[in-house]
């Protein structure tokens, strides 16, 4: 009887043991100022690499960045060949964090909506370092759509179910973009990046190819 109590008192304990290893560092870097439980943590997914590399330390409950790495590749390379990373540019996705960049404070948005909020990232120091950009105000969503620019567009595309002229487009859009439905219109219009491609859609409404998603929830809203 005691030697079966102690043998699950050591299986409790092991248990305890391994689960006390568990966190939020593993093979991809935490996201910078995210949550963290143990202080002075470092993660270094990219430490057997070779150059300059970063990590992340648990610094007063939230993930800081850091760099590490020697800059400076040894044992394998020989002569001629490319041992440091590869420069990732700005393109239709964010580049990973800490990937590396060439032009100094360029910053990289691809679903940049100044209404409903976005993601992106800013070179720095060669790297990669992504930041989140909260959701604006009405004035923000506001100031963000551009109905003459937007106006322009649409009858270019001369879809059946859009405005008739450029008096009524403007007339719509100013409405749209002090409405209850804002953030969808915003959202909707300022996906494709500027300035703005329309076409039509399957039931002859303005949108913008690669962007169905967000003028559906935009009619959606007006309906």
């Amino acid at each position: 009887m005691e030697w079966a109590v102690f043998v699950a008192l050591g299986a409790t304990w092991g248990a305890c043991t391994g689960s006390s290893q568990v966190d939020a560092c593993g093979d991809a870097l935490p996201m910078e100022g995210s949550l963290c439980t143990r202080e002075g943590q470092e993660c270094l997914p990219d430490e057997m690499g070779c150059g300059l590399y970063t990590g992340v330390r648990c610094d007063s409950g939230v993930w800081v960045f850091f760099e590490a790495g020697t800059g400076e590749c040894t044992g394998g390379a020989t002569e001629g060949e490319e041992t440091e990373a590869p420069v990732v540019p700005c393109g239709v996705e964010l580049p990973p964090e800490g990937t590396r960049c060439e032009m100094e404070a360029e910053e990289c948005a691809p679903g940049k909506d100044v209404c409903a909020g976005y993601a992106g990232a800013a070179c720095s120091q060669g790297r990669w370092k992504r930041f989140e950009v909260p959701a604006g105000t009405p004035e923000d969503c506001m100031a963000a759509v551009d109905c003459g620019t937007i106006c322009t567009a649409i009858l270019a595309a001369k879809c059946p179910a859009g405005p008739v002229d450029g008096p009524a487009c403007a007339s719509q859009c100013d409405g749209w973009v002090a409405g209850a439905c804002a953030v969808e219109f915003s959202s909707a219009v300022t996906c494709g990046g500027e300035p703005p491609t329309f076409s039509c859609d399957a039931g002859d409404r303005p949108t913008i190819a690669g962007c169905e998603a967000q003028f559906e929830a935009f009619y959606g809203c007006l309906e």
